[in-house]
């Protein structure tokens, strides 16, 4: 009988991203999922957030190096493990 692993039960917390909010790299902060948006250049769906004491949105690349450059979401994604 062959079981696949379990998945690990890893939560990790948000934070807000944007350097002139209040609230930036708070962890005392209320991050909440607030809709979608397709890239134009790949056809991503890519989420956006809700910073609840900043009172402002973000997409999850919105405040990277990247952000507003061309290239695919596997490019970005090899970038972040690159700069961790």
């Amino acid at each position: 009988m062959n079981h696949a692993p379990a998945k690990p039960n890893i939560e990790s917390k948000l934070f807000c991203p944007r350097r002139d909010c209040p609230c930036y790299q708070s962890l005392d902060n209320n991050i909440t999922k607030d809709g979608v948006y397709t890239t134009k250049n790949d056809g991503v769906v890519r989420q956006m957030f809700n910073c609840g004491k900043g009172k402002h949105r973000f997409s999850e690349t919105g405040f990277c190096d990247l952000f507003g450059k061309h290239g695919s979401f596997k490019e970005y994604e090899q970038m972040s493990k690159e700069r961790a």
